[in-house]
């Protein structure tokens, strides 16, 4: 009688356990980047669709004691400016977006060309999040062209309306 050679399987098991190990952490690795480069390839959609805008108005609401809403409008070079921040922004997910976003309208003309949020630093489009890359943080200050044009001068509005309310109480 002849001997029968023995395959033996557990080493395959082996080396596929190894293998689903390693796709799992390159899953995990690239889930991120993935989701990024995809934010990336909207923005450049929703870049497209507010090319055109000739003026942009930002909402913002007080908190008390009456809740006004108080808007700011640019137009011109300011609204275009805006566009081009928009436009240049780069997803992140690993931040989070202040308590009190102002709300920015895009407009041509009377049409409504889109809506984001903006706390100055991040803006979301789409329950997405970017960052302004003219955004600096350093010692002496925290300036982007979002905070510099929108969420200073609007938030300055806001805080003057509400001081003069409590003002008058």
């Amino acid at each position: 009688m002849s001997e029968k050679a023995k395959f033996s399987i557990g080493p395959l098991r082996q080396w596929l356990a190894f293998i689903g190990v390693l796709a799992v952490m390159a899953a995990i690795c690239l889930t991120q980047p993935l989701q990024e480069m995809m934010d990336n390839f909207r923005l450049a959609k929703f870049a497209q669709k507010i090319a055109t805008t000739d003026h942009i108005v930002a909402l913002e609401w007080t908190l008390y004691p009456s809740r006004k809403e108080m808007s700011l409008s640019l137009t011109g070079e300011d609204a275009k400016r805006i566009v081009r921040v928009i436009s240049s922004g780069r997803a992140n997910r690993s931040l989070d977006m202040s308590q009190r976003p102002a709300k920015v309208t895009f407009f041509h003309g009377t049409n409504v060309l889109a809506e984001i949020l903006t706390d100055g630093e991040l803006f979301a489009v789409d329950d997405r999040r970017y960052l302004d890359v003219t955004f600096k943080l350093d010692a002496n200050s925290r300036s982007g062209l979002l905070g510099d044009l929108i969420d200073a001068p609007l938030r300055k509005m806001v805080q003057e309306a509400e001081m003069k309310e409590i003002g008058s109480q």
